[in-house]
């Protein structure tokens, strides 16, 4: 989770927006036991320090609030539905 689930009930986080596969990314276990709860700038560091390519969608934001996870999640579904 982009968003962890630690978050949950503070600022506009919701457990529906929390689980949106738009908050999620795929990361072995070893390096998502390394990000855990922290926060969305320093996940976004720790991944670029150890090398990752992070896709567009989370290397041009800066802020991740409940409105990106659901326009993400929109452009996901729109992307399945029309080009899958």
């Amino acid at each position: 989770h982009l968003c962890p689930q630690s978050e949950i009930g503070d600022n506009g986080w919701s457990e529906e927006i929390v689980g949106c596969i738009g908050n999620l990314i795929f990361l072995d276990e070893n390096m998502n036991g390394k990000l855990d709860t922290k926060s969305f700038f320093d996940k976004k560091t720790v991944l670029l320090d150890a090398g990752y390519v992070l896709p567009d969608f989370i290397h041009g934001t800066e802020i991740w609030k409940p409105e990106t996870v659901t326009a993400h999640t929109e452009d996901m579904a729109e992307t399945a539905y029309n080009k899958i």
